[in-house]
């Protein structure tokens, strides 16, 4: 993804994983000299041991390498540099992105926002509100794009299919056309750009080969198998496939890594995730580059109120 010349190996990880600087500055950054010139020793040593890698660790160690980024590129970095700057920082220390570190996010994640807000979608994805999801959507039917595809969501059986129906009828973002250009992105890019499908039996490594060359905005939601029926469902993030054991897992893990490393919302479905962001973990944060909620996620939220659902 990114040209950087070659760092010294240890052993569980590349020693200081460098990132991108802008073109003016002569060497890429590096994780670790980046920690411990900004009084970060004791949490590289902790970072190394594993065993004092608390979640306070880790906040702290976000805040520092944040703070650098913000010092080199301005108060608003490039979604690839911070990007950029995630992926050096597993890379450095792998087990964070290994099925362990799925549990560092997740604790990341609830010392940002509040152990009591963590498990919000999996306690909020009801099939009561899947319910009033379906019947707003039926509702805005005259709107709804690809209503072959919300048909057989209609009829699934599992409630968390219907997260998908989202994208459908929330209003696409821009998104580039050609260098300088815009368009409105259509609801099926809004749909693949939440959750890419695929049929079972897809060739995961060749496909995330194929995803290193694409734009595509990572993290995101892959699923194999229907829409209406999905057979397995991960996580992709720099290359790698996170297994998760369900849709709706996925759709959670997808989000809190999207909220910990700070990553803009993929523009064509930037409304599906800020209504997941709002209404299901009620976290309050504008979405990057706007102020406010968009138009259609305050109508679908007033639905929803007015609709008595338990909290």
């Amino acid at each position: 993804m990114f040209d950087v010349p070659e760092v010294r190996v240890q052993a569980g990880g590349q020693e200081g994983c460098p990132f991108p600087l802008p073109a003016k500055r002569k060497k890429n950054a590096n994780v670790i000299e980046m920690l411990e010139e900004s009084d970060g020793h004791e949490i590289v040593q902790a970072l190394r041991r594993r065993d004092g890698c608390t979640a306070k660790t880790r906040c702290k160690m976000v805040r520092i390498l944040v703070s650098g980024l913000i010092k080199l590129h301005g108060s608003r970095p490039p979604t690839e540099i911070k990007t950029g700057l995630a992926k050096a920082i597993v890379e450095t220390f792998p087990f964070l992105r290994d099925s362990e570190g799925e549990g560092y996010i997740e604790e990341d994640f609830s010392a940002l926002i509040g152990q009591n807000k963590s498990d919000k979608l999996s306690k909020k994805w009801t099939k009561e509100l899947a319910a009033q999801i379906l019947q707003y959507c039926e509702l805005q039917r005259s709107g709804v794009a690809l209503g072959d595809v919300f048909q057989s969501l209609k009829t699934a059986e599992d409630p968390q299919v219907a997260l998908q129906c989202l994208p459908l009828f929330l209003a696409p973002g821009r998104m580039r056309n050609t260098p300088g250009r815009f368009r409105n992105a259509t609801h099926s890019e809004a749909l693949n750009a939440f959750i890419d499908q695929q049929p079972v039996g897809t060739n995961l490594p060749r496909y995330l080969d194929e995803i290193l060359e694409d734009e595509r905005r990572q993290p995101f939601v892959l699923l194999l198998g229907e829409r209406s029926r999905p057979a397995q469902a991960f996580v992709i993030f720099e290359g790698r496939a996170m297994a998760a054991p369900s849709l709706l897992k996925a759709i959670d893990l997808c989000f809190k890594m999207i909220y910990v490393f700070d990553v803009e919302y993929a523009p064509q479905c930037y409304t599906t995730w800020e209504f997941v962001q709002k209404y299901v973990f009620e976290i309050s944060d504008n979405v990057k580059g706007k102020m406010g909620t968009s138009p259609s996620v305050r109508s679908l939220r007033a639905h929803l109120t007015n609709s008595n659902l338990p909290q």
